[in-house]
């Protein structure tokens, strides 16, 4: 209103304009306009001010719409939503939808620990309730989301009302073994024994699925005298470690599913024998078998230092590393105290990632003889129809074999993927190997092993370093070895080895010509053959007599044996 006043008498002003002189005159300009001066300066101030405030008012309002939706965030929880088991992995993702450059996600799991990154995997040891808190920094702020998880525990057997129908758990007089239950309910320090088959098919419906407890056997890195001290076994004169001598009996349909849980088996873990290496498992066959774990799968042993005798498992096994048919991993027990694996078969389907064997997946230290596989061996790294991987302490086998069909990518053998520390003597493979790189018909990667009086009737398929025994040696010593099956690839391939990288050398071996397709006894130029007694021959000439005469560098009359008809075996086949 001040505003239309001060411009009415604006208009009313009495103004002459000259263009010529440019003058303009202003008769009592300055009386009648004064009084309105101050309203007028005021009423052009609160226009501009409103203006203004209107202009702020709209930027204000964008940058918060934006400043909002760069903050939008959310968490995604694998399918087991907001409830987990202890142990069990929990995939987490933040999802931003933003016009901002997000700088760093972090995550506190509220167990004390933290981690970065757009998607992580957590995973709880023990139950509760749990807040996560996701940070997300931006280059305007930070902005926070939560969510909470319950982890639950993993449901137990309960063996508190349970009691053996018969037996004291000693040596003399075991507890006796004649259901589920009572397989369920072993004492990990007392002698037990079947007394009759046991079907195990309820065990799908157990834990809420998860199946039988994996079970403790002759724990005696437990075991302390009345001052707390550690007790040698030969010191301890208790009731005998854990023993489960299964008098032939068979135990079928055992299921157990537990892919978060480490060392998975029937036996979850055995420690130390006595010190005569007597048994702690023996004499007892597992047929259709279901065992799923992570690392550390066995049907029969998740890890192993102890000794298994006269068994025999058949059925399927899963899990992520050491992974095996039988046992998953296998240790020395005590100093140089080897840990047995003696008479044992396996017909298993065995997948995992690494180190993935028929009978065993990491062996560290043992002493196996007489030990068969057959069956399907699949994984990605030291694969092998036997032992997925052994190193570390040595480990000898002796009289063992594997039929299965392997199937990896690198470090793939028909008896062991990869060996160090190793001696192998009087066995062989055949079967079907399918690798990419280190290939070979018995081992795909050797070093510091000896290998004697070994061969292999496989079929190898490879990419890279692709051999008729070996697929890559290093620092071993060969003897007395020969191949026979097809052998196929791409580059460093031969009769008997792909390629040797080191000293070591070949003699007293053979590979058929015609039959594996090479011509030459290693793919590399630096294997050190001793050609005077390791040769390549035709089929024909390495069977029946004709084999006694081209192999005359063998122990026909000790270690090897040969039909009219048929390639030199092992005499104890």
């Amino acid at each position: 209103m001040v505003a239309g006043i001060a411009l009415q008498n604006l208009l009313d002003c009495n103004l002459r304009l000259y263009p010529r002189e440019m003058i303009i005159y202003t008769h009592d300009f300055s009386e009648r306009f004064e009084p309105y001066m101050d309203d007028w300066r005021k009423a052009l101030f609160i226009i501009i001010a409103i203006i203004i405030l209107i202009a702020l008012i709209v930027l204000v309002g964008v940058l918060v719409i934006q400043d909002g939706e760069s903050e939008t965030l959310d968490i995604s929880i694998n399918e087991s939503t907001s409830t987990a088991a202890v142990d069990e992995p929990i995939e987490l993702e933040a999802i931003t939808e933003t016009n901002k450059n997000i700088t760093d996600y972090t995550w506190d799991f509220g167990d004390e620990t933290t981690e970065t990154g757009q998607s992580v995997t957590h995973s709880y040891s023990e139950p509760g309730n749990y807040k996560v808190t996701l940070i997300v920094e931006h280059e305007t702020g930070v902005k926070n989301a939560t969510t909470e998880i319950d982890v639950n525990s993993i449901p137990q057997y309960d063996c508190s009302g349970h009691e053996f129908s018969s037996g004291s758990g000693t040596a003399d007089d075991p507890f006796l073994i004649a259901t589920i239950e009572d397989l369920q309910c072993v004492e990990f320090n007392a002698a037990h024994e079947l007394v009759n088959d046991i079907d195990a098919s309820e065990t799908e419906e157990w834990l809420d699925g998860y199946g039988f407890q994996p079970i403790l056997l002759g724990d005696a890195l437990e075991l302390r005298d009345e001052d707390g001290n550690p007790v040698e076994k030969e010191d301890y004169d208790g009731v005998d470690e854990g023993v489960i001598d299964g008098n032939g009996y068979t135990i079928s349909n055992l299921y157990i599913d537990r892919p978060m849980q480490d060392n998975i088996g029937l036996v979850n873990t055995i420690s130390y024998p006595t010190t005569n290496n007597n048994a702690i498992v023996k004499n007892l066959n597992i047929e259709d078998a279901s065992v799923t774990g992570g690392e550390n799968v066995g049907i029969l042993i998740g890890e192993h230092r102890g000794a298994v005798k006269n068994v025999t498992v058949e059925g399927e096994v899963t899990g992520d590393n050491n992974v095996g048919g039988v046992v998953g991993s296998s240790f020395d027990w005590h100093h140089d105290r080897y840990s047995i694996i003696d008479n044992v078969d396996a017909d298993v389907l065995v997948t995992g990632d690494s180190r993935v064997g028929g009978l065993i997946g990491y062996s560290q230290a043992d002493k196996i003889s007489n030990a068969h596989s057959t069956g399907e061996i699949t994984g990605t790294l030291n694969v092998g129809g036997l032992i997925g991987s052994s190193s570390g302490t040595v480990t000898t086998i002796t009289e063992s074999s594997s039929t299965s069909t392997v199937t990896g990518s690198e470090h793939i053998g028909g008896l062991i993927g990869s060996t160090q520390l190793t001696t192998i003597t009087e066995s062989y493979a055949s079967a079907e190997i399918n690798g990419e790189n280190r290939v070979g018909g018995v081992i795909g990667y050797t070093t510091r092993t000896d290998v004697t009086n070994v061969y292999s009737h496989s079929e190898v398929n490879g990419g890279s370093k692709v051999g008729g025994v070996i697929g890559e040696q290093t620092t071993d010593d060969i003897l007395e070895t020969y191949a026979t099956g097809s052998i196929t690839g791409e580059s460093n391939i031969g009769g008997l080895v792909g390629a040797h990288t080191s000293s070591g050398d070949w003699s007293n071996s053979y590979w058929a010509t015609d039959t594996t397709g090479q011509d030459n006894a290693s793919g590399s130029e630096y294997a050190v053959i001793d050609e005077e007694y390791t040769e390549g021959l035709l089929s024909e000439e390495m069977q029946g007599n004709s084999a006694e005469r081209h192999m005359d560098t063998f122990g026909f009359s000790e270690t090897w044996v040969v039909s009219d008809g048929e390639y030199p075996r092992l005499d104890w086949e």
